[in-house]
C-alpha cells in the first residue's frame, strides 16, 4: 500500500526527509536505542518500587502502551509516495518508512491538499496564477519578468547602440519620431522602421561579431529585426529556465508563453493579446530606452550627459526595486519557510519514538501534540490560497484600470515602472 502524500515545489526535500527517516528507524543503532531506554526504564521503575518510593500500581499501562504503540508506529513499514501538486515532478516512491509516520503524514497531507483545492475551486482564478500549480504570486512574477527582460547577447546590444546613435537620435531630435510615441506604443521596435535611408550604420553579424556592414538605416533595421528574433527566443529561454527548472527547455518555454499570455489577459483583459516574443522584445527594449542614453553618452565620451543619463535611469527603477524586494520575500520566502517547517515535522518523527518509548501511558500526549504540528502544517496551503486570490484579484483591479485609461496599452513603456510597483498595494496588506 502506498500512503500519497502532496508536495508543494519540494518533492525531493521530502524524498530525501523520509529516506533518513527510513534509514534511521531501520537501523539496528536505533533499535538497540530503544531496546536500551525501555530497559532503563523498566529498572528504574523497580528500583522505586523495592525503594518503596512508588507502588507503581499502573505499571501494566506503561508495558501495554509502550508494546501498542511500538507496534503500531515503527515496527509495520510501508511505501510512501510523493506526488507533486505543482505538476513540475513526476511522483516519486520510498520505501520501508514506518507506517506510523506514512499514515499520520498522509492523513494531514490529504486534509490540507483537499483544504487548497477547495478554496481555489471557490476563489477561482486562471491555471497559471494558481497557488498550487505555480506558486503564490506567479503572475506578479511573470509580468516583473517580462518588465525587467534585457537582451542577451552583447553583439546585439553593439548593434542597436550603432543604431540608436546613428539612425535613431537624429531622428528624435528633428521630431520626426515623437519621444511621447516611444513611451505610449505597444511595439517599439515598429517605430523604427522608416528611419532615414540617407544614413549609415555598421552593423556586426550576430553569430560572427569579426564580419561587420555598413549599411543604410533602413537595411540596417531589417537586419536588426532578425537579430532581435533570434536574441528574444533566447531570452525566452533563459527566462523559462529560471522560472520552470526542473522542466526540459522545450517544455519550460511552452509553459512561460502560456503564462506570458494568460497573465496578459488576466491582469489586462482590455489588452490586446500579443505574441510572446513580441512581448519579450517589447520589455527588453523599454529598459533598452532607459539605459540608452548614457551607454551613448559613454561612447562619445560625454561625461556630463553620462552623468545625467544614469541618475535618470536610476530614478525609473529605484522605486520598482524598493517595493519589489517585499514581493519577493513574499513569493519566494513565506513558501520555503512552510515547507521548511514541513519538513522538519517529518524529521524529528524518530525522536518523538523515543519520546513515546519513555514516555509509556502517558504517550498520548506526545503523540496528540506531534498529530497537531502535522496538522498545523498543513493549513498553510489553503492560507496562502486565500492570500494569492486576494492579491491577484486586488492587482487585476489596479492594473486593468491603469491599462484602460492608457488606451489599453499593457506593453507600452510609460507603463513599466507603474506595473512593476504594482505590488506595493500588496506589501502594505501584508
Amino acid at each position: 500500500m502506498n500512503f500519497e502524500i502532496y508536495a508543494y515545489w519540494n518533492t525531493t526535500e521530502l524524498v530525501n526527509v523520509f529516506n533518513a527517516v527510513a534509514a534511521i528507524t531501520g537501523s539496528g543503532d536505533f533499535n538497540g536505542l530503544l531496546r536500551t531506554l525501555a530497559l532503563v526504564v523498566i529498572i528504574s521503575l523497580v528500583v522505586a518500587v523495592l525503594a518503596g518510593r512508588s507502588r507503581q500500581e499502573d505499571f501494566w499501562r506503561w508495558v501495554v502502551m509502550l508494546a501498542l504503540l511500538h507496534g503500531m508506529l515503527l515496527v509495520p513499514k510501508s511505501n510512501v509516495l510523493i506526488v507533486d501538486r505543482t505538476g513540475t515532478n513526476p511522483s516519486q516512491v520510498v520505501s520501508n518508512v514506518p507506517i506510523g509516520l506514512a499514515a499520520l503524514a498522509h492523513g494531514t497531507s490529504k486534509i490540507g491538499d483537499w483544504l487548497t483545492t477547495a478554496f481555489e475551486t471557490v476563489f477561482s482564478l486562471p491555471d497559471d496564477v494558481q497557488l498550487r500549480k505555480t506558486g503564490t504570486l506567479f503572475g506578479h512574477r511573470v509580468m516583473l519578468e517580462r518588465l525587467g527582460t534585457q537582451f542577451s547577447s552583447p553583439v546585439l546590444m553593439r548593434n542597436l547602440d550603432e543604431f540608436y546613435r546613428e539612425c535613431v537620435i537624429p531622428d528624435l531630435a528633428t521630431g520626426y519620431i515623437s519621444p511621447s510615441t516611444l513611451a505610449t506604443t505597444e511595439n517599439i521596435w515598429q517605430a523604427f522602421s522608416n528611419t532615414n535611408p540617407g544614413l549609415l550604420v555598421t552593423i556586426a553579424d550576430y553569430n560572427d561579431p569579426s564580419v561587420a556592414s555598413t549599411m543604410s538605416c533602413p537595411e540596417a533595421y531589417a537586419a536588426l529585426t532578425a537579430q532581435l528574433n533570434l536574441d528574444a527566443n533566447t531570452v525566452l529561454g533563459l527566462k523559462a529556465q529560471g522560472l520552470f527548472p526542473e522542466m526540459s527547455m522545450a517544455a519550460a518555454k511552452v509553459a512561460l508563453s502560456n503564462a506570458l499570455l494568460s497573465t496578459q489577459q488576466f491582469f489586462a483583459p482590455s489588452s490586446t493579446a500579443t505574441p510572446v516574443l513580441d512581448q519579450i522584445k517589447q520589455g527588453a527594449l523599454c529598459n533598452y530606452l532607459i539605459d540608452a542614453p548614457a551607454r551613448v553618452a559613454a561612447q562619445i565620451g560625454d561625461a556630463a550627459q553620462v552623468q545625467q543619463a544614469t541618475a535618470t535611469a536610476a530614478g525609473i527603477r529605484s522605486f520598482k526595486t524598493a517595493t519589489t524586494s517585499m514581493y519577493s520575500v513574499a513569493m519566494s520566502g513565506m513558501p520555503k519557510f512552510r515547507n521548511a517547517v514541513e519538513m522538519i515535522a517529518y524529521a524529528v518523527f524518530p525522536i518523538v519514538v523515543i519520546m513515546i518509548v519513555v514516555a509509556g501511558q502517558y504517550a498520548g500526549t506526545f503523540l496528540k501534540g506531534y498529530v497537531g504540528s502535522l496538522l498545523w502544517v498543513q493549513l498553510w496551503p489553503p492560507l496562502y490560497a486565500v492570500m494569492n486570490y486576494m492579491m491577484n484579484i486586488k492587482t487585476k483591479s489596479e492594473v486593468s484600470s491603469m491599462v484602460a485609461a492608457n488606451g489599453n496599452a499593457y506593453l507600452s513603456c510609460n507603463l513599466t515602472n507603474w506595473l512593476g510597483s504594482s505590488q506595493k498595494t500588496e506589501n502594505k496588506a501584508r
